[in-house]
C-alpha cells in the first residue's frame, strides 16, 4: 500500500494541539492564544484543515468540561512518558489526543470510510506478535517485512491472553517500551492504568472526548470479559484482523481492525464502537 502524499506530515500540527490543550486544563488561556499563532501558520501551509482561533477556542471549551478547575498538565515528548497529555491529577491521568483537522469524525463532512481512517495505533503491536505465537493462520499470511515490523512476543508477556494484548493496543501502549514508561508488567496494572486513560478526538465538527473505559468492548474486556477475533480477507493487504465482542446486547460488530501491510500496520477504531451519547463533546463554533 502507498501512503498518501502529506499522510504523516501533520506532526507539527499534532503537537501544537496537544501543548494547547495542555494549556487550557491548565487555565492558560494565553499560552495556548501563543500557540495558536503558530497553528495558523500550519493551516496556512494546508496541513490544518480548521482555522486556529476555532481549534483553540473549542480546546478552551473541552478542557473547561474535562476539568471545571485549572489543573496541572504538560504534553509529554517522545519517549517521555504513555499518553500525549499528562495531567496531574490524583492520581495522574493521560489523555490520548487524536485530531482529524481535515475530516469529520464522529459526524459532520466526512464519509464513512473517512471516519475509520484515522490510525488508533500503527505498526507492530501486541495483538499481533500474539497472534504470530499463537494462530498458525495469521502467520501463514505474513511475508518476512511484515514478521520482521510486528516481532516477536517478549516472554514477559507469555501468559498474556488475546484480549489482554488487545487492551494494551488500545490504550496505545503497543511497544514493550511503552509499558515499561507507564510501569506495567501485568494485566492487573494494565487495567488499572487504563481507567485513568482518557481519549480526545477532534475534527472539523467539533471534539468528542471521554474515559477509555467508556468504549463498550474496552468497559467488557475490562469487566473480564474475552474479545474475540477473525482474519477477514482484505484486498491491498497482507491480512485484516477484525476485533469484536459479545455479551450483552452486543450482537459482535466489529469494533476495531488491524490492517497489516509488508512494510507497516494501520489499526483503526471504528465509530460504531464509540457510545456517542455516553461521551462529552462540544461542537465547532463558526469562524469571525
Amino acid at each position: 500500500m502507498v501512503r498518501k502524499v502529506g499522510s504523516g506530515h501533520a506532526n507539527e500540527q499534532a503537537k501544537l494541539i496537544e501543548k494547547m490543550l495542555a494549556f487550557h486544563i491548565e487555565g492558560k488561556s494565553t499560552e495556548a492564544g501563543r500557540l495558536a499563532t503558530h497553528l495558523q501558520r500550519e493551516v496556512d501551509e494546508g496541513r490544518c484543515g480548521m482555522d486556529a482561533e476555532q481549534v483553540d477556542q473549542l480546546l478552551l471549551k473541552a478542557a473547561r468540561l474535562m476539568y471545571p478547575e485549572p489543573t496541572a498538565a504538560r504534553r509529554l515528548e517522545e519517549g517521555e512518558g504513555p499518553g500525549d497529555v499528562l495531567v496531574r491529577a490524583e492520581p495522574d491521568e493521560w489523555i490520548e489526543v487524536k485530531a482529524q483537522t481535515k475530516k469529520g469524525w464522529p459526524s459532520g463532512e466526512a464519509t464513512a470510510s473517512q471516519l475509520t481512517e484515522a490510525d488508533w495505533v500503527r505498526e507492530g503491536c501486541h495483538a499481533l506478535r500474539y497472534l504470530r505465537a499463537n494462530d498458525a493462520s495469521f502467520e501463514s499470511c505474513l511475508d518476512d517485512q511484515a514478521k520482521a515490523m510486528i516481532g516477536s512476543a517478549s516472554s514477559t508477556m507469555r501468559d498474556w491472553s488475546f484480549t489482554e494484548c488487545w487492551l494494551a493496543d488500545i490504550a496505545a501502549l503497543r511497544s514493550m517500551r511503552s509499558l515499561k514508561d507507564a510501569g506495567i508488567t501485568t494485566p492487573d496494572q494494565l487495567r488499572e492504568w487504563i481507567s485513568r486513560k482518557q481519549f480526545f478526538l477532534l475534527d472539523r465538527s467539533g471534539a468528542l472526548f471521554g474515559p477509555l473505559s467508556k468504549i463498550p468492548a474496552v468497559a467488557y474486556a475490562l469487566g473480564g470479559g474475552t474479545v474475540n477475533y477473525r482474519l477477514k480477507d482484505n484486498k491491498g493487504s497482507l491480512a485484516a484482523v477484525q476485533v469484536f465482542w459479545q455479551g450483552t446486547g452486543n450482537p459482535g460488530k466489529v469494533d476495531f481492525t488491524y490492517h497489516v501491510y509488508s512494510r507497516h500496520g494501520r489499526h483503526k477504531l471504528h465509530k460504531s464502537a464509540l457510545p456517542l451519547a455516553e461521551l462529552s463533546s462540544v461542537p465547532t463554533s463558526p469562524v469571525g
